[in-house]
This record gives structure tokens, C-alpha cells and sequence, in this order.
């Protein structure tokens, strides 16, 4: 009996201190963006948002990075775009320099967040561009079918409900207590997990990536508010791509896909088959020795699909 009493005192003891460290967790989350960097804030939908926005076209781009990521993922991508569109790179909710979200972060509140986007910008006719889980918001967008958006280019994107949460998302992602466990762990394994998964996605094309890459990464990721939304995303991944599922036939908007034959997840590989299948009309381009993170080894590829959707008449508006 007394041994039980003093695990639950422990508990208890541990439990308070995470409560403790959690309390902090908010005013960490600094959002400011430092002098020299790219983008600034706009208020979207009532959320703060990292956008850069540069390109004097009436063709707009908007890009979406992956989980865990930021604007920077498009730094090969952006110079190539910008000499001919409008290009609007973001820090999606809960990464880089925006804001955290105050609901859980799902695709569909994602999804949300650009079309308020288009809105606040007053944008028509745009190409959305979505590496890994943007092109699974880029997906969301497509069957939502705004008006103002012309198609989508889905970069390794994730498609099919193949993809489960570990003990250690759940953990980060639990209601306050998780908070304090994500600060807890940060020095312990924070840049080591993010060079991991780095190395691992970037696999075979390590040496496309500027000198800078790990580095700027473990700066903008090693932050408990990047790292719970990288949780939340995971948690709720499957439910998010089993809703969608059944509605790609429904999917007007030109969608093409881009995919490497080496990126070390499988289930990205054949999923982008399988949705290109699925998808009527939809475009699969696939790249000889090339990762998941395609927009490094393949940036011209990316703006070739751009250029494919804006040739392209989408349904229901003529040709001028």
C-alpha cells in the first residue's frame, strides 16, 4: 500500500512539473520575424501568418510546404516562379513565424486558412502548390473547388490513409500536460530526430540542398509549437485523407502530380499512382533518382507543371 501511495505521489510530482513547464509554452512560441528574413505578417482568418509575396503577375502561385517545414522548402522553386507569376510562399499555421491555431491543425482547418488567404490578397485564378502534406491541403482546396482557384500541383503528396501516429506524437499532442513534455524533450532529442528525418526524406539527393539546409531547419523546427503541429498533423492524418478519399472523382480543378521513383516513403509512391488514377484527368509525372523533397533535385519540374495548368482551359471558362 505504501509503495502505491508513493507512485501516485510521484505521478503526481511529475505531472505538476510538466503542468509547470507547460505554462510557458505559449510565450516561447515567438513568432517574430528576424530582420533580413523573407515574408512578413498578415492577419488571415484571425490567425497570423509568415507570408512572402513577391512577382507582379495577375497569375498567382501559392505555396504550401510539408509537415514539418516553412517557406524556405521553395527557395529553389521561388526565383524560378517569380519572373513570371505572382508567388505567395506561407508558413502554414503553427510553423516557421505564424501563429499557432487555437482549433486542432487538420487539413481541413489548413485548407481554410488559404482560401481566407485568397480572399485577403483579393486573388483570382491561382495555381496552388503543395509538397507532402500542403499537397494534401491542395487536394482539400481542389474538392472544395474555390472560385478563384485555377488547379493544383501535388508534390509527393500524401493521398491515402497509409500513415500512423507513434506513442511519442501522442504524448506531445495530449491537452497540456503534452505541452510541457514537448519542452521537456527539446534539448533531448530535438535535433537529433530533425536531422534524422531530414537525412532520411532527403535520400538520394543530399547534395542538392544548399550548405545551410539542416542547420536553418533545426533553428525554424526545434520549437515546441512546430513540433506539436507536426504531432496534431500526424494524429489526425489518417481521418483527414479517409474523409477526402472518396471525393477525388468529384475533383474538377487540372491537377497534376509530381513524384520521385526514390522517396523512401512507399506509401507516397504508390499512393501518387493511385490518386492520379483517381483523380479525373489528373497528370503523374515521375522522376528517376529523385526524394521526397522533389523541389530541390526537380525546381524547373515544378514550375513546368505550373506553367502546364495556367495552358491549360479550365472547365467551364473559354480561352481568350
Amino acid at each position: 500500500m505504501v509503495r502505491k501511495v508513493a507512485w501516485y505521489v510521484i505521478f503526481a510530482v511529475v505531472a505538476l512539473f510538466l503542468v509547470l513547464v507547460a505554462l510557458g509554452f505559449d510565450t516561447a512560441h515567438d513568432i517574430t520575424i528576424p530582420p533580413g528574413v523573407a515574408g512578413q505578417h498578415v492577419d488571415v482568418g484571425g490567425l497570423t501568418l509568415r507570408v512572402a509575396d513577391s512577382g507582379s503577375s495577375p497569375k498567382s502561385v501559392i505555396l504550401l510546404h510539408g509537415v514539418i517545414g516553412s517557406l524556405e522548402d521553395w527557395e529553389t522553386v521561388i526565383p524560378l516562379l517569380e519572373t513570371k507569376y505572382r508567388v505567395i510562399a506561407i508558413d502554414r499555421p503553427g510553423h516557421g513565424y505564424s501563429a499557432e491555431p487555437r482549433e486542432t491543425n487538420t487539413v481541413a482547418l489548413n485548407a481554410r486558412i488559404v482560401s481566407a488567404l485568397m480572399t485577403t490578397l483579393d486573388l483570382e485564378d491561382v495555381v496552388v502548390v503543395g509538397h507532402s502534406y500542403g499537397g494534401t491541403v491542395a487536394l482539400q482546396l481542389a474538392l472544395e473547388n474555390p472560385s478563384a482557384l485555377r488547379g493544383a500541383v501535388l508534390v509527393a503528396p500524401g493521398g491515402y490513409p497509409e500513415f500512423p501516429a507513434g506513442v511519442l506524437e501522442k504524448l506531445i499532442a495530449a491537452p497540456l500536460v503534452g505541452r510541457g513534455i514537448t519542452r521537456a524533450l527539446i534539448p533531448l532529442i530535438g535535433e537529433s530526430r530533425i536531422r534524422e528525418g531530414l537525412t532520411t526524406a532527403l535520400a538520394p539527393n543530399a547534395n542538392s540542398v544548399p550548405k545551410n539546409f539542416f542547420e536553418s531547419r533545426v533553428l525554424l523546427w526545434k520549437k515546441p509549437v512546430p513540433l506539436r503541429a507536426r504531432a496534431e498533423h500526424k494524429l489526425a492524418y489518417n481521418n483527414d485523407l479517409a474523409r477526402l478519399v472518396p471525393d477525388y472523382p468529384k475533383i474538377a480543378k487540372p491537377v497534376v502530380i509530381l513524384q520521385g521513383d526514390a522517396d523512401s516513403l512507399v506509401a507516397l509512391r504508390e499512393g501518387s499512382v493511385r490518386l492520379a488514377g483517381a483523380i479525373p484527368g489528373a497528370t503523374l509525372k515521375t522522376f528517376a533518382e529523385t526524394g521526397h523533397y522533389l523541389q530541390y533535385r526537380q525546381a524547373q519540374a515544378v514550375v513546368e507543371a505550373v506553367d502546364q495548368l495556367y495552358g491549360a482551359v479550365p472547365k467551364g471558362r473559354p480561352r481568350r
